[in-house]
């Protein structure tokens, strides 16, 4: 027979209780999205810089808030690959008008998914 004793075990855990970007400095609390989803709409980051660069066998981490992500994307010239879901010659076209009016336009949107889906038949 087994005999067993009751014991209390304390336990020490890390709790995310918020995310300072590290652009802009602003703080947020997650915020439910679903039953079981907490989000701070917040992106972590990571640079592993290669062999050769001046800061080699460094890795930088950092977290961005949504709105510095954003407003980082629209510095760039070239469309990200998958920007909207699409990858067609199109897609710089809807990128380009995106960073000007920070709206997908819809007929634009559309006219890169179906040259997209044209070029896979």
């Amino acid at each position: 027979m087994k005999n067993y004793k009751e014991e209390a075990i304390t336990e020490k855990k890390l709790i995310h209780v918020s995310t300072t970007c590290n652009k802009c400095g602003k703080t947020k609390e997650p915020e439910q999205v679903d039953h079981y989803i907490w989000e701070t709409f917040a992106y972590d980051f990571a640079i592993h810089f290669k062999e050769g660069s001046q800061y080699e066998e460094q890795k930088w981490m950092f977290d961005i808030c949504e709105e510095c992500a954003i407003e980082f994307v629209k510095t760039f010239k070239i469309v990200p690959q998958y920007f909207n879901g699409s990858t067609s010659s199109q897609s710089q076209k809807v990128f380009d008008e995106w960073k000007k009016t920070g709206q997908i336009n819809n007929a634009l949107y559309y006219n890169s998914m179906l040259s997209s889906i044209k070029k896979g038949l």
